[in-house]
């Protein structure tokens, strides 16, 4: 395993507290005010966006712009599979995957059929 893969591991362990005193040592301020496990996704993102620190800065800075100023969105892609997102944030989504596609589907909780609806089936 990786150590991303650990730091991932160890995050789905954290009681709330410790989610927002992770927080505060990856981003050096206040975590923001959300449910324990919508903060652990973004905690998740966070560390993924630091494995892709070298992603162009316009990739950089949406990915910003949808983790702090749209948080609502968030909820909605909370339990979107790591890699699909990791396809997403790599650029090697499906074609016709795009975002207004992504951040209007009615994503159902299980990875497998999350897959399936979005076309990633066999593409990764």
């Amino acid at each position: 395993m990786s150590r991303l893969d650990d730091e991932l591991a160890a995050l789905a362990e954290m009681a709330p507290a410790q989610l927002h005193e992770r927080w505060l040592a990856l981003e050096g301020c206040a975590a923001p005010a959300l449910a324990a496990p919508l903060l652990r996704r973004l905690l998740a993102q966070r560390l993924q966006e630091r494995r892709h620190c070298g992603l162009p800065a316009a990739v950089r800075g949406e990915l910003t712009r949808i983790a702090e100023g749209e948080p609502t969105k968030l909820v909605g892609l909370s339990c979107l599979a790591p890699d699909i997102f990791t396809a997403i944030i790599e650029g090697k989504q499906p074609e016709a995957l795009t975002a207004r596609r992504l951040g209007s589907a009615m994503l159902p909780l299980g990875w497998a059929e999350q897959r399936q609806m979005l076309s990633f089936t066999g593409a990764l």
